[in-house]
Order: structure tokens, then C-alpha cells, then sequence
């Protein structure tokens, strides 16, 4: 049996090992549908075009045509066409203003430091009346 020592009602919320309370149902169902409708306005307020937002917005998967098709995506295409056309914008368009950030993973600690090491070589002198095998 597994017993759970916390501070807090809600400090273990989501442990695996015993049934979730009504009341953490209730929290965690009222936390998803507020976050649900935050997206739902983000894409209204971002994409005012886009159609049967509130059908497809059930959390299906959308494909990009379907995306497309239904204006929540603007084209289609690689990552190296939207390098392309941000550029042309960037050079040719209206775009003036922007940052540019390195999304790059960063190296954990571990890659850091195994990195940092290089051979060594270690030099083990021993005394000249050290017996001999």
C-alpha cells in the first residue's frame, strides 16, 4: 500500500496510485476548460477568418489541408519556404521590427561537462627502491 504525506489538499493532485476526490475532478475540469476557451479566443482575436473553429476546436488533430481549408494556417510548406518568406519580408515587406531568438536545446549539465574532458594523461613515478615483479 502506498500512503502520501503532503502539506496540502491539492499537493499530490494527479498521483497515480489512488482515485482522484470530486473536488480535484471538479478543479482540474474547471483549469482545462478555462484554458480551452483562452485558446479559443487567442485564435479568434489572431485568425478572425478562421471557419468551424468551434467544431474543429475539440482537440482533434488537424491536418494541414483541413488547417488551410479552413483559415487557421496561412500556406503550405518547409520550414526552409517560411525561412524564405520571412526573409523576403524582412528585406522587401513590411516587417521592420523583430528579434531574432536561438531556439536551439541547450547542452544539459552532463553534455557540459563530458565535453569539458579530454584525455589525460597521467605520469606514475615510482620510487627507485619500489620492489620489482
Amino acid at each position: 500500500s502506498v500512503k502520501t504525506i503532503k502539506a496540502g489538499k491539492m499537493k499530490d493532485l494527479g498521483n497515480p496510485f489512488r482515485e482522484m476526490s470530486p473536488d480535484e475532478e471538479n478543479y482540474l475540469e474547471t483549469l482545462v476548460k478555462s484554458a480551452h476557451a483562452e485558446f479559443i479566443d487567442f485564435i479568434k482575436l489572431t485568425r478572425p477568418n478562421a471557419i468551424n473553429l468551434d467544431e474543429l476546436a475539440d482537440g482533434r488533430v488537424l491536418d494541414a489541408r483541413t488547417a488551410l481549408e479552413n483559415n487557421l494556417i496561412d500556406r503550405l510548406g518547409t520550414e526552409d519556404d517560411a525561412l524564405n518568406y520571412l526573409v523576403t519580408e524582412i528585406l522587401h515587406g513590411d516587417i521592420k521590427d523583430f528579434t531574432v531568438n536561438d531556439t536551439a536545446p541547450k547542452p544539459s549539465f552532463l553534455k557540459k561537462l563530458l565535453d569539458m574532458s579530454s584525455p589525460i594523461t597521467i605520469k606514475l613515478e615510482l620510487p627507485n627502491n619500489f620492489p620489482k615483479l
